[in-house]
């Protein structure tokens, strides 16, 4: 069975999301619970968005380019580049 665009998008998103969340935490040596704590959210939160299997919400991702200082513009570049499929759907 074919995976939709929509799909695609949406695990590559998860994907960018769980990088850029990894490595600016360790650059900042935090744990998952320090992170969670500062994102305002639960570590299981924290956890289930490392590990692909959400994104956050507006107001997490919000808090979380507050707290941990992502560029959520990096987030949308990286997912392009690794070929997050732009649609008109939105237009």
């Amino acid at each position: 069975m074919k995976q939709s665009d929509s799909d695609k998008n949406l695990s590559l998103l998860k994907q960018v999301y769980s990088e850029i969340l990894i490595l600016r935490r360790n650059e900042l040596g935090y744990t998952q619970k320090e992170a969670a704590e500062k994102c305002g959210i639960t570590t299981k939160q924290y956890s289930n968005i490392e590990r692909r299997e959400c994104l956050p919400g507006s107001q997490t991702s919000s808090n979380m380019k507050i707290a941990l200082g992502i560029d959520l513009n990096k987030v949308v570049d990286l997912a392009v580049e690794k070929g997050y499929v732009v649609t008109d759907k939105y237009k």
